[in-house]
């Protein structure tokens, strides 16, 4: 089981609005940036394995090119928890928004 941590530049509303778009593959709230290209190019390079637990997945039939500079959601499995500190470090390097799930607030 795990968690899905979302990470983006710039968007119209709340964060927890934004993350339930992006739940139902809605992304129109969010702006494209360099830094989440960046970003997402940096967490493939540092960990490789996580490949098949990013989003927006390329393999998907719905797949909009435009949505791999809007945002990144990570599915991290509750026993590499301690992966996501790092991942927010880098997350915090581009500018980013860090949204968790479990603490709203942080």
């Amino acid at each position: 089981m795990g968690l899905d941590y979302a990470f983006w530049k710039a968007g119209e509303g709340s964060r927890e609005e934004i993350y339930a778009d992006l739940g139902e593959g809605e992304s129109g709230r969010l702006t494209e940036s360099d830094d989440v290209l960046k970003f997402r190019h940096g967490l493939l390079a540092s960990w490789p394995e996580l490949e098949d637990s990013i989003e927006p997945y390329e393999e998907d039939p719905d797949f909009d090119a435009a949505d791999l500079a809007k945002y990144v959601v990570i599915n991290i499995h509750a026993n590499e928890v301690s992966r996501i500190e790092n991942v927010w470090a880098l997350a915090e390097q581009y500018g980013l928004v860090a949204y968790d799930p479990l603490h709203k607030d942080g």
